[in-house]
């Protein structure tokens, strides 16, 4: 089952890759995903209930774990050692893709929430019915996977700019799987998490590259403290 997961995720990311060169294709692989996961939503109650049967101790904890790790908060903590890493290193290209990393996963952040608090689904701990929804509101909403869109919208930057592929995707798509086998999300939620995250970063990464600038972010030390102040470079 959640290796059926697996490779359709692996798969969307090997097709995104193919299209880089591309953007028709690269949009008509994207509106194409927004309507092939649709399909997701039909196998969400089969899954959850497979988790529930199988499911184990050791299991939930790496679950757990996995929120911790690279929840967005700690992504973002991470984008922002590596800023700083870089501007000591003189690291240019490692700067300036930290940086977009850090832009997309705020981007992410503010749409999935949105799309939280509008549609309002319920997670598989709360409910049995994958078709649950409670409108308009902000607390514990599940689609889309906040986790899913923040680790694949974090990583695409690092995958155009070092072209490892294999090693981010992998990683991606292990927290995807934890957010289903944790009963954090159905299937169908973290599906459109990782179509989402991917679409956003793609946009932004595409936008600064066409209109020919650079946002830099700048630590600098004032009265012995770290401040940041933001350089638009044309």
């Amino acid at each position: 089952m959640f290796g059926r997961i697996f490779l359709v995720l692996i798969f969307l990311s090997f097709v995104l890759k193919l299209s880089y060169s591309n953007e028709i294709n690269k949009n008509l692989l994207f509106y194409s995903a927004y309507i092939l996961g649709s399909g997701s939503f039909v196998i969400d109650k089969n899954v959850n209930l497979y988790i529930e049967e199988h499911t184990n101790e050791y299991i939930l904890k790496s679950s757990e774990y996995m929120d911790i790790i690279f929840h967005p908060f700690s992504l973002a903590s991470f984008d922002i050692m590596l800023i700083l890493y870089s501007k000591y290193k003189k690291d240019s290209t490692l700067y300036k893709t930290s940086f977009k990393s850090l832009k997309s996963l705020g981007f992410n952040l503010v749409i999935v929430s949105l799309l939280k608090f509008s549609i309002g689904r319920e997670r598989p701990y709360q409910t049995d019915d994958p078709f649950k929804f409670d409108m308009f509101r902000f607390e514990d909403t599940s689609f889309p996977s906040g986790h899913t869109s923040s680790i694949f919208s974090w990583s695409y930057p690092y995958i155009r700019a070092y072209n490892k592929d294999i090693f981010f995707i992998t990683i991606s798509t292990m927290v995807a799987i934890s957010r289903v086998v944790g009963e954090y999300h159905w299937v169908s939620d973290v599906i459109y998490g990782a179509i989402i995250g991917l679409h956003i970063a793609d946009r932004l990464y595409e936008k600064e590259d066409k209109n020919n600038y650079t946002i830099f972010l700048n630590p600098y030390l004032d009265k012995n403290m770290i401040s940041f102040k933001l350089d638009i470079v044309y």
